[in-house]
């Protein structure tokens, strides 16, 4: 299900809905959002694990400049927090749990300037 959430008077933004059916504990799966002619990277999941204990990480109101929660490479300087700054160091912050937490859940409060720099500070987060 895709549905249009805001209107720029240079684009369209949609949120994307999926229902996943018939999953088996401790497997991969793989998943991509397609619209049209773009598609976003590839990205994995291990559906629930057998046995405990879970590791869940909660974390809210981030945004993506100064966000040391992210990593520690994320100043107030920084523009863009991605794969190509984070990934030089992975020690500390939300970077450090790839692949060791079993859910990483986003409570909210981190979407203030999505429209910035004509949506690209959005796009990037």
């Amino acid at each position: 299900d895709s549905r249009k959430f805001k209107l720029d008077w240079f684009r369209i933004w949609y949120t994307h809905v999926a229902m996943m059916t018939g999953m088996k504990p401790n497997t991969t799966y793989f998943y991509r959002v397609v619209v049209d002619n773009h598609s976003t990277t590839t990205y994995p999941f291990v559906h629930r694990r057998s046995g405990a204990p879970y590791k869940h990480v909660l974390f809210g109101d981030l945004g993506a400049s100064c966000a040391f929660s992210l990593c520690s490479a994320c100043t107030s300087d920084t523009e863009v927090c991605d794969a190509s700054v984070c990934a030089r160091n992975t020690s500390a912050g939300l970077v450090s749990e790839v692949g060791k937490a079993d859910m990483m859940l986003h409570l909210g409060d981190f979407g203030y300037d999505l429209d910035t720099n004509n949506g690209r500070t959005g796009d990037h987060f």
